[in-house]
C-alpha cells in the first residue's frame, strides 16, 4: 500500500509554481556553469606576469603592453582590481599573452669573415655586412672558410660557420615584455648558439633541421646538419635542451650530445669528450703562423680549432678541423688572440671547449750568415763577419764567443746598423763561434741564427822587403825579401800609391827575389805577403817606397842654377 502511494505521487504532474522554481534553479546553475567555464578558459590561457611599479595604474600598463585599450575592463576583472587608478606596487598583474602587443624583431650582424651573403624574403640577394639587418624569411649563406656572428633581439648570439645555410622563420618580440620568439631552420652546416634565458611563458628559441627540432630556454649548444648524410648532431656545453624527432623527445643535459638520422628518433644522449689540456701551450708565439701540439685526448679522433681576437671571442676568423693533435694556425699579425680547441669523437660529436690566450710577437728572422762560412779556418787578418740583410730588420745583434753555448762572449754588439763587422781585438789561434739576430723597428730582437764555427790559424809572418835595386838604365828592378818557412808562394804588389789602392801589378813567385820591368813612373811602392800550402794568405809586410832617381839633365840644370847664383854674389 505504501508503495502504491509513492508511485501515485510520482506520477502526479507538478504544479505551476514548482515549475517556475525549477526553471530558475536550472538557469542559475547554467549561468554558474558558463561563468565557471569562462573563468577556466581564461585561467588556462598563457599569462604573462607584470610586477606593478610605483605610480602604475591600469591605463598606463594597458597602453604600454596591450594591443589595444579594449581589453582594459577584462584585465581589471581578471585581476579583481577595485581601484584601477592606483595599483599597489609589487602586485603581480596577470596579462594573457594573446592580449600583448606583438612586433616583428630583427637580427643584427656583429661580425663577418670571408664570403657570406643573404637571400632576402623578397628575392633579393646581397653580401652580408655589419650594417645589414636581417628579418623574417631571410636566408644567410656562409661559403667555405667563411662565418658570421649574428645577434637576436634578446641578445642571443649565433655563430654561423662555413658551408652553412640558416633561414629565419619567426622573429617576434612581445612589446616591452622581454619575451622574444625566435625560430629558424638550419638546412645545412653548423651553428653555435649562446642563448639568453628565455622569458616565460612565451619566450622561445628553436632550431629546426631536416632531422630534428631543438628547443631551449637559456643555454649554449651546437647544432650540425649534414644534408649530404641526412644526419644531425646536437652538443650541449651549458644548460639543457629538448630535442624532438620522429615523434620522440629526449632531454640533452650539459656535457652531453645526441645524433639524429633523418626519419629516426634521437639517439640516447652520450657524454661529450672532456676539454683538451692546453696548459703546456706557449703564451707568446714569435712566428707569424702559430703551431700548437696538444697532449693526446682520450677518445678523440680529430680536433677542431678556432681562433678569435682576445677581446672579441664571438668574432672568430679561423675555424678548422684537424685529423690529429698537431694544429697549424693562419698567418697572424702582432696582437692578443684566443685559441679554442675541442676534441671530436667516433660518432662526430664535438666535445667541451678548452680556451687558451696567446700573443703573437713577431720578431724578424735571423739573417743568413755569408762570410766566413761555418767551419772555415782563417788567419786573423782575413776575418770579416758578413751576413745578408733581413727584410724586417733595421739593425742587428752580433755575438762572438769561444764556446758554442755563448757563455764566454768576446763581442756582444746589440745595435749594429751595418751587415758586417770587423773583430776589434786580435783573435788568437783557436776555435770560435759567432751568430747574428735581427732587430725590428721596436728594438725587439728575433731569435739568433744557427751558430757558425770558425778556426783562427797561427799567423803567418809578414815578409819584409830588404832591397829594391834599380838597374843602371832603369829598365829593371830587382827586389829581395825575407824567407818564410811556411811559404808556398810569395805575392809582390806594385802600386802607384802608398795605400795600394791604385795597383799596377801583382807578381807571384816561389822564391824570395824577383826581377821585372818597373812601372812607367818615376816613383812607386812595393809590398810582399806569403801564401801557404793550404792557400791561406798572410799579412803584407811594410810598404817599400822606390823614389824617383835624378836624371843627368836635372843635375846639369841644378849646377847651372848654383853657378849663376854664385856669380851674382
Amino acid at each position: 500500500m505504501n508503495n502504491n502511494k509513492i508511485k501515485h505521487i510520482s506520477q502526479c504532474p507538478p504544479s505551476p509554481s514548482l515549475r517556475r522554481v525549477a526553471f530558475v534553479l536550472v538557469m542559475f546553475s547554467c549561468t554558474l556553469l558558463l561563468f565557471g567555464t569562462a573563468r577556466e578558459v581564461v585561467a588556462q590561457e598563457k599569462e604573462w606576469i607584470y610586477i606593478v611599479a610605483p605610480g602604475d595604474n591600469l591605463w598606463n600598463v594597458s597602453k604600454t603592453y596591450l594591443k589595444g585599450m579594449d581589453k582594459l575592463h577584462e584585465l581589471q576583472q581578471l585581476n579583481h582590481i577595485q581601484r584601477p587608478q592606483r595599483l599597489p606596487p609589487g602586485m603581480q598583474l596577470k596579462i594573457p599573452v594573446a592580449w600583448l602587443k606583438v612586433e616583428p624583431a630583427a637580427v643584427s650582424v656583429q661580425h663577418v669573415q670571408g664570403t657570406v651573403y643573404v637571400n632576402r624574403a623578397d628575392g633579393g640577394r646581397q653580401s652580408l655586412t655589419t650594417d645589414i639587418t636581417l628579418h623574417v624569411g631571410d636566408t644567410v649563406h656562409a661559403e667555405a672558410e667563411s662565418m658570421a656572428t649574428l645577434r637576436l633581439a634578446d641578445g642571443s648570439i649565433i655563430l654561423l660557420q662555413e658551408k652553412s645555410q640558416l633561414t629565419f622563420d619567426i622573429l617576434t618580440i612581445y612589446g616591452k615584455t622581454g619575451m622574444v620568439d625566435s625560430r629558424m631552420r638550419l638546412i645545412d652546416g653548423r651553428i653555435e648558439s649562446d642563448v639568453k634565458p628565455i622569458e616565460p611563458p612565451s619566450g622561445r628559441f628553436e632550431i629546426w633541421t631536416p632531422a630534428a627540432l631543438s628547443s631551449v630556454r637559456g643555454t649554449r649548444f651546437r647544432t650540425t646538419m649534414l644534408e649530404a648524410e641526412s644526419l644531425s648532431r646536437t652538443e650541449v656545453s651549458h644548460g639543457e635542451i629538448r630535442v624532438s624527432a620522429d615523434e620522440q623527445e629526449v632531454m640533452v643535459a650539459e656535457g652531453f650530445g645526441t645524433v639524429i638520422n633523418v626519419g629516426e628518433p634521437p639517439t640516447p644522449p652520450r657524454p661529450l669528450l672532456a676539454a683538451p689540456n692546453l696548459g703546456g701551450l706557449a703564451s707568446v708565439v714569435t712566428n707569424e703562423s702559430p703551431h700548437f701540439t696538444l697532449p693526446p685526448l682520450d677518445g678523440a679522433v680529430a680536433y677542431r680549432m678556432l681562433i678569435a681576437p682576445a677581446d672579441k671571442i664571438n668574432a672568430p676568423f679561423f675555424d678548422r678541423l684537424f685529423p690529429d693533435f698537431n694544429l697549424e694556425g693562419p698567418v697572424l699579425g702582432n696582437g692578443d688572440y684566443l685559441l679554442r680547441v675541442r676534441g671530436v669523437d667516433l660518432v662526430g660529436l664535438e666535445g667541451l671547449d678548452a680556451d687558451h690566450l696567446f700573443s703573437i710577437d713577431i720578431r724578424p728572422e735571423a739573417p743568413t750568415s755569408t762570410t766566413p762560412e761555418s767551419g772555415a779556418a782563417l788567419y786573423h787578418h782575413e776575418i770579416q763577419f758578413q751576413w745578408q740583410a733581413s727584410p724586417a730588420a733595421v739593425s742587428y745583434h752580433f755575438q762572438l764567443a769561444t764556446d758554442e753555448a755563448f757563455s764566454n762572449l768576446l763581442a756582444n754588439v746589440e745595435d749594429l746598423a751595418a751587415t758586417r763587422i770587423q773583430p776589434q781585438q786580435t783573435l788568437l789561434p783557436g776555435q770560435y763561434y759567432w751568430r747574428i739576430a735581427s732587430l725590428n723597428t721596436a728594438g725587439k730582437a728575433g731569435a739568433f741564427g744557427a751558430p757558425q764555427s770558425l778556426t783562427v790559424l797561427q799567423t803567418i809572418p809578414a815578409p819584409q822587403i830588404k832591397t829594391a835595386t834599380v838597374s843602371r838604365h832603369h829598365d829593371q828592378i830587382r827586389v829581395a825579401w825575407d824567407a818564410i818557412e811556411t811559404a808556398s808562394v810569395y805575392e809582390l804588389q806594385v802600386a802607384y800609391d802608398p795605400h795600394f789602392k791604385d795597383l799596377w801589378k801583382t807578381i807571384s813567385v816561389p822564391n824570395t827575389t824577383v826581377q821585372f820591368h818597373p812601372p812607367p813612373v818615376a816613383s812607386y811602392h812595393l809590398r810582399v805577403r806569403v801564401v801557404d800550402t793550404a792557400g791561406h794568405s798572410g799579412p803584407y809586410g811594410q810598404p817599400y817606397h822606390v823614389p824617383a832617381k835624378p836624371s843627368p839633365m836635372w843635375l846639369i840644370s841644378t849646377a847651372i842654377l848654383l853657378i849663376t847664383g854664385l856669380l851674382a854674389l
